[in-house]
């Protein structure tokens, strides 16, 4: 068989097999469904808080000496933290997606050269739905939407990056959680299945005077790098425009400005989270409920020579932050064995009674013992739709062109290796190095450790879906402003 047949093979054999699973899901749902209608539904009630690009090292529940999340070192003290917690990428859509199908990216195909969740795949919000849940989402980012097809299965899905706050929201009171509020206090016998996507630490940092002044010895300073660094009416790309276009870099003070900004806006998160967690903790379900608080992807600050989180699969990119409380989770606990966002797929089908699919030992219930050795993988396409956010004259630029390469990632207990489509290849030992400041070139790893490392990343490119036909990012006019307002799209 020829290489290209063979190719076609594989790629038909994988549609396959993701259309059965898709059968074989919705009838176990149909099944659970029905043996729970014959008795009392003790099911659990889910709550996934997604705070997203929250880079974990900056958060003071995960040790960062700056107040950034006083809420959630209370929570902690109610669950467990995840020390060692990965995304499969590094931008929202291709993690979502991970997040709702437990799929690693070159099986769900979402990604910047197709920027939407094909039907292929069961969601979690189907899942439950069809098992008994009712659903709802709450987005304020526009690449989690119907657009991109990561709304599948909410029965109720709110589009916040509209930005239509209520009228009659008290004072004060995020719009989210009034939100989340008003859906609560609807009457309903079925256990609960709540998303919610938060989208302050993206940028723009632009964070209220109440939740900044930590960071800041005067009031006039925070007004001073809010508007230097993130005025309004100015296109919020402009800053990482500047930066990778390199004529004129970021002064000490600007980058100095800038962590504390967003450290503001983590602060911001964080008394959002605590609102959210109490309205959850105040409904009157009588069930218990399962919490996961958790990021997409991190974020850099000059991490590498990078801002925003473009281009690189480095720590400061795909680390995650997650937390989970209730049934089945220690309480107290620091977990420092490798976990990854795609574990919440079966971690949650588990909680409600469904059976997870096969996974060949790539995702495991965050609730019980994970494999000692383990391997976490990440991926970035070429990033077509971030190349096109910049200015014409840019995209031809030698600024960019390095970065014009795939890139995927493997982690081990104590190695990263990050390949390039260009055939860079470099290893980090994440135990004596964890801020990734010493690369190790892969042709000098001891020989086991790079033909396991390369081995996987082999048997992942194996696994894509296919050439997917190119598409480009939801034309819906106001899906379209929400992403130029985050830089996504020019």
């Amino acid at each position: 068989m020829s290489r290209s047949n063979e190719r076609r093979a594989v790629t038909a054999a994988g549609y396959y097999r993701v259309v059965l699973l898709r059968l074989l899901f919705f009838a176990s749902a149909a099944l659970a469904s029905a043996a729970c209608n014959r008795g009392p539904d003790t099911r659990p009630d889910l709550v996934v808080i997604v705070m997203d690009t929250a880079r974990p090292d900056y958060l003071s529940v995960y040790g960062h000496p700056r107040p950034t999340s006083p809420f959630l070192v209370e929570f902690a003290q109610q669950g467990t933290v995840y020390e060692r917690a990965y995304s499969t990428s590094c931008w929202t859509l291709p993690a979502h997606a991970s997040l709702f199908t437990g799929a690693a990216p070159q099986v769900h195909g979402a990604n910047q050269t197709t920027p939407v969740l094909g039907p292929q795949l069961p969601v979690l919000a189907e899942q439950l739905q069809a098992a008994g849940y009712r659903t709802a989402g709450f987005s304020a980012n526009a690449w989690v939407s119907k657009s991109s097809g990561l709304a599948r299965g909410f029965e109720s899905f709110a589009n916040l990056w509209r930005r239509a706050e209520s009228a009659e929201a008290p004072a004060g009171e995020h719009h989210t959680v009034s939100g989340v509020k008003e859906w609560l206090a609807q009457a309903d016998q079925r256990p609960s299945f709540l998303f919610v996507n938060l989208i302050e630490p993206h940028a723009p940092y632009r964070p209220s005077w109440e939740h900044a002044a930590p960071f800041f010895a005067l009031q006039t300073a925070w007004d001073a790098a809010t508007q230097a660094l993130f005025p309004k009416g100015r296109s919020p790309n402009w800053l990482t425009v500047r930066h990778y276009w390199g004529s004129n870099p970021l002064q000490e003070l600007e980058w100095q400005w800038m962590r504390a900004l967003y450290e503001g806006e983590l602060r911001e998160t964080d008394a959002i989270v605590r609102d959210l967690v109490a309205a959850v903790d105040a409904a009157p379900s009588g069930r218990p409920r399962l919490v996961y608080v958790l990021s997409d992807h991190g974020e850099n600050l000059g991490d590498h020579g990078h801002i925003s989180h473009v281009f690189n699969l480095y720590d400061s990119n795909v680390r995650i932050v997650l937390l989970g409380r209730g049934p089945g989770i220690a309480v107290g606990k620091r977990d420092t064995q490798l976990v990854g966002i795609r574990d919440l797929y079966p971690t949650l089908l588990a909680a409600a009674g469904l059976p997870a699919p096969a996974s060949n030992g790539e995702t495991y219930d965050l609730r019980g013992p994970m494999p000692e050795q383990r391997l976490l993988g990440a991926a970035l396409d070429v990033p077509k739709l971030t190349i096109e956010s910049f200015p014409d004259e840019m995209e031809r630029a030698p600024q960019l062109e390095m970065h014009k390469r795939e890139l995927e990632a493997v982690i081990s207990a104590r190695w990263k290796m990050i390949r390039g489509s260009d055939g860079s290849c470099l290893a980090f030992d994440l135990l004596a190095d964890p801020h990734e400041s010493h690369p190790v070139p892969c042709a000098e790893l001891e020989p086991s450790v790079r033909t396991g490392l390369e081995a996987w990343l082999d048997l992942q490119r194996q696994r894509r879906v296919g050439d997917a036909t190119p598409t480009s990012a939801p034309q819906d006019p106001a899906t379209r402003a929400a992403l130029q307002s985050l830089g996504y799209v020019e």
